[in-house]
């Protein structure tokens, strides 16, 4: 059996990256993918296989890589429309009343302004989605509630319509990844929520990881490539982060995780979180 976690690093270099041969290379689960096989361009492997395998993660199923479905596979694309933030408001209510009671004795020793209360529906709502996903609904309420604390010390919403699914995962909790080390999570909001986000914009999308293991060190650099990846799309001109992410929004799942891996991979390469590069940041 090949180690998964040496998977990017160990196959074919092609000048600092990575290359697939045209016969395709075996993963762990007995997937093949080559480069003339699936619709990832030569410079997205190269970009991605140049990146630390622990900000990226190992799938299990090599040919994910090939087809253009890593970081973010099409199962962690979640469009949350109209519909679903009805259907978020609407659910977990007696979840959703025992926050507003904490929250209300932590603005008595900490004045701040309420959480918008579509923002609370969002934390809880895409937590039930990330803990049903793995099959661990033991885990639904403590995610949502650590998702909903961070954000009342401070928003993670960072500008140009991102923001972060950030910290919401304890250290004791272990879980089954589809990539080893973490899976990247991509939420579409097309009609936007006020995140009380930096730039006092509404978050049109967010990105976070769900660790194998959360331990510091690889969480901050995970948090890192997230953001280095992105800048360069958030910060180009004329970025309109509602069309994006509708636009997004009505692809197919996995075409809207390609558009988002190409551009994650060509950030981190400019970014410099290159393999050996990071480590200087």
């Amino acid at each position: 059996m090949i180690d998964r976690r040496d998977f990017l690093h160990g196959v074919l270099a092609l000048g600092g990256g990575l290359a697939f041969g045209a016969g395709g290379v075996a993963g762990d689960d007995g997937c093949l993918g080559g480069l003339a096989e699936g619709p990832a361009p030569r410079q997205y492997l190269a970009d991605l296989a140049a990146c630390d395998s622990n900000v990226l993660g190992v799938p299990r199923c090599r040919s994910l890589v090939v087809e253009g479905l890593h970081p973010i596979a099409p199962e962690r694309v979640v469009l949350v429309d109209d519909a679903g933030l009805r259907r978020f408001r609407l659910g977990h209510r007696g979840i959703k009343r025992r926050f507003r009671e904490e929250e209300a004795r932590w603005r008595a020793r900490c004045p701040s302004e309420p959480l918008p209360q579509r923002k609370l529906d969002v934390c809880v709502g895409l937590m039930d989605r990330l803990a049903s996903h793995y099959r661990r609904p033991d885990l639904h309420g403590r995610w949502a509630r650590t998702l909903w604390r961070r954000e009342l010390l401070g928003s993670t919403g960072i500008g140009h319509g991102l923001g972060l699914l950030h910290d919401f995962q304890p250290c004791d909790a272990t879980i089954r990844t589809t990539n080893g080390v973490v899976d990247w999570w991509l939420v579409l909001l097309p009609g936007g929520v006020d995140w009380q986000a930096l730039d006092d914009r509404p978050v049109h999308f967010m990105v976070g990881p769900v660790m194998e293991e959360r331990r510091p060190g690889n969480y901050l650099r995970v948090m890192e490539g997230i953001t280095r990846g992105l800048r360069p799309l958030v910060a180009s001109d004329g970025f309109d982060p509602s069309a994006w992410a509708d636009r997004l929004g009505g692809m197919a799942p996995a075409d809207a995780a390609r558009e988002v891996n190409s551009a994650v991979a060509r950030g981190l390469r400019k970014g410099g979180l290159a393999r050996g590069e990071g480590r200087k940041a």
